[in-house]
């Protein structure tokens, strides 16, 4: 005959023998929930803890065998109405799993991976069995899933970094290419107002060996002898003026002439600019 559990019930589930039913649940959720293997992986101390919660939370739930575990170490001869007659300890395994719908791969009905229990018949309702009792099948099916969720993630990863890496690689090229074209119109703007500067200085020598030549030295003289040039700036005046082409009120923006300082109009710099090309 087996004997009886070898360690105290009431101080497994951490309670007095005067613990109530509401007590005894609560206390059993609380540690089972704290000691169960998967909150605790690779640790065998939990697992012994669990085992001894659950084989003292399922005597001392059922009143019968409560009383009969209360009744002391007298164990009756028949067989038929002693819990302790079951299992090498003293003490069966038929408990159920509270959390197997939070741990679902700790099911005890198997139904999770398909593993049916049935060939173990002796075990089919052990919500343990596969962390206790050496079958291994749920374990391994968690370590597997686990495993493979580890390598979704890694590749998920990489290819994180693999994407980061071509953005920051196009972004790059792009910046270099932007800087290239910013580069290049620098440099053709500069050589744009060097060309413009130097054709300036030979209008304006030009022009003043025209006036000196011609003995030009009032406004009115200098204005009808210039070439005028052929850059010419604009006038933004205050209010309007008269344009000296067409002798009519314009502006206030117009264009002046570097040289003499007479203001055309848009209408009549084109003429005069159409005219000295075609000439």
């Amino acid at each position: 005959m087996p004997s009886r559990p070898d360690f105290d019930l009431y101080e497994a589930l951490e309670l007095t023998s005067a613990a109530s039913a509401t007590e005894i649940t609560s206390n059993y959720r609380r540690l089972a929930r704290e000691h169960h293997p998967d909150k605790n992986p690779n640790n065998v101390e939990a697992t012994e803890k669990m085992q001894r919660i659950n084989a003292a939370h399922e005597i001392l739930s059922d009143t019968s065998l409560r009383a009969e575990y209360d009744s002391g170490p007298s164990i009756p001869e028949s067989g038929s109405s002693s819990y302790f007659n079951t299992g090498e300890n003293g003490y069966r395994w038929d408990f159920e799993d509270p959390f197997a719908n939070e741990f679902p791969w700790s099911r005890s009905d198997g139904q999770q991976y398909g593993y049916n229990h049935s060939q173990n018949r002796g075990n089919r309702h052990q919500p343990f069995y596969t962390f206790f009792n050496g079958g291994g099948h749920a374990r391994n099916q968690y370590q597997y899933y686990y495993a493979a969720e580890m390598d979704r993630m890694a590749a998920e990863e990489e290819l994180r970094k693999q994407r980061r890496a071509e953005w920051e690689a196009k972004w790059a090229k792009e910046q270099a290419e932007k800087a290239a074209r910013e580069e290049k119109k620098k440099k053709e703007e500069a050589t744009q107002q060097a060309m413009k500067e130097t054709l300036a200085k030979d209008e304006k020598d030009v022009q003043e060996q025209i006036w000196k030549s011609n003995g030009a030295v009032t406004a009115a003289e200098k204005r009808a002898s210039c070439l005028h040039s052929h850059f010419w700036p604009r006038h933004q005046g205050k209010s309007k003026y008269k344009c000296i082409g067409c002798n009519q009120k314009r502006g206030p923006t117009g264009f002046r002439c570097p040289h003499c300082e007479v203001i055309h109009c848009q209408s009549c710099l084109n003429a005069f600019n159409a005219k000295r090309s075609a000439s």
